[in-house]
């Protein structure tokens, strides 16, 4: 994966490709002016993030990438849906627009699992509840977002839980850059 002895910045997610995306993408430019996004996050790199590992090492990740790989095989994949755009953090200035995650118990379970994993791994206890969401566009710090988020919910968007990944991040020209060293697959349901 990587050296040992440097650490690098990790995080476990599950890619996220939202089946409705056209119809999401029009009613965001409808309702949000060019001026108060300053960064739209290309669609690519759309993922829910379920544990932000922080910075890590070679021998962490083994072991954490064996705990996982046990621990997810018997896990069927499923369907999420989300429906609600809000900003984080919350209780301070926003800097994200996001697209909150419907609750789902089984994707509570999948983040108790890269906790719990994560912790016999030596890495340290989340500071902040799991709260699954997409980012979608970062704002100004200037801004006053909140008189621009729509007052209805949006139509549901829904999209396929099958894998989780354990990607690194680093930054290139002023924006995060994620690499997938590892791919965890759920049961494929038939």
């Amino acid at each position: 994966m990587t050296d040992n002895f440097f650490p690098i910045r990790t995080f476990l997610a599950i890619p996220v490709k939202i089946l409705e995306w056209q119809t999401l993408s029009h009613f965001l430019s409808d309702h949000y002016p060019p001026f108060i996004i300053t960064h739209w996050i290309p669609t690519q790199k759309h993922h829910l993030t379920l544990k932000f590992l922080g910075n890590s090492y070679q021998n962490q990740l083994s072991k954490l990438a064996n705990i996982l790989k046990k621990s997810f095989q018997h896990i069927p994949a499923f369907q999420c849906s989300a429906h609600c755009l809000t900003k984080l953090p919350i209780h301070q200035s926003p800097r994200f627009l996001v697209l909150a995650v419907q609750p789902d118990s089984r994707l509570t379970e999948l983040a108790e699992i890269c906790d719990q994993a994560a912790l016999s791994c030596d890495f340290p206890a989340s500071r902040h509840s799991f709260f699954p969401h997409i980012s979608l566009a970062r704002f100004p710090q200037s801004q006053k977002i909140e008189t621009f988020l729509p007052k209805n919910n949006i139509k549901p968007v829904t999209f396929s839980i099958k894998n989780i990944h354990l990607f690194i991040s680093h930054q290139k020209s002023k924006q995060p850059v994620y690499q997938t060293v590892k791919v965890f697959s759920l049961q494929t349901v038939t």
